[in-house]
């Protein structure tokens, strides 16, 4: 009898002098009928999804460091501002594919939520006190959907939501 012994050894100390991290977000799906309240299928028919929009990992030593978060477009501009409950160690936050809601003369939302994003690469920014830690982020269209019946959708959805 042949037994084999596998010994990893990794070194941790590299890690603990990082106050922060933020982790690549996996490419997201724009699934399509995930923006309005249509549903396909039949009810009986039900299983766990996972998690709608991009879940976004980052990992802190001290919840006092971070100051905010921020998804960019492609110009620089900030289309989203993400509030975060940081709390020592590995968190999650998940962004809805959706840029900030228009806001009225007042600073007040015009809408409930804001208009979807289309497909592309953006930014996401963690703020921390004294430094900014970014990565990018994809979002991918609904790949068993042609283009333009996504784009239609998009745009349906953004109509209704216009006061």
């Amino acid at each position: 009898m042949i037994r084999s012994l596998l010994l990893v050894v990794v070194a941790v100390t590299p890690l603990a002098h990082l106050q922060a991290q933020l982790f690549q977000p996996t490419d997201t799906i724009r699934w399509s009928g995930e923006l309005g309240f249509s549903r396909y299928g039949q009810r009986h028919f039900t299983g766990q999804n996972p998690s709608a929009g991009c879940a976004i990992y980052y990992r802190v030593s001290d919840a006092k460091e971070v100051t905010g978060l921020e998804i960019h477009d492609v110009q620089g501009t900030v289309i989203r501002q993400i509030r975060l409950k940081p709390k020592p160690g590995l968190n999650v936050v998940y962004w809805d594919l959706r840029k900030s809601p228009p806001l009225s003369e007042d600073g007040k939302p015009t809408a409930r939520f804001g208009p979807a994003v289309e497909a592309g690469t953006y930014l996401v920014v963690l703020k921390l006190k004294e430094s900014r830690l970014q990565q990018p982020a994809r979002v991918i269209a609904d790949p068993e959907l042609p283009e333009g019946l996504l784009s239609a959708e998009l745009e349906e959805f953004e109509r209704k939501q216009l006061p």
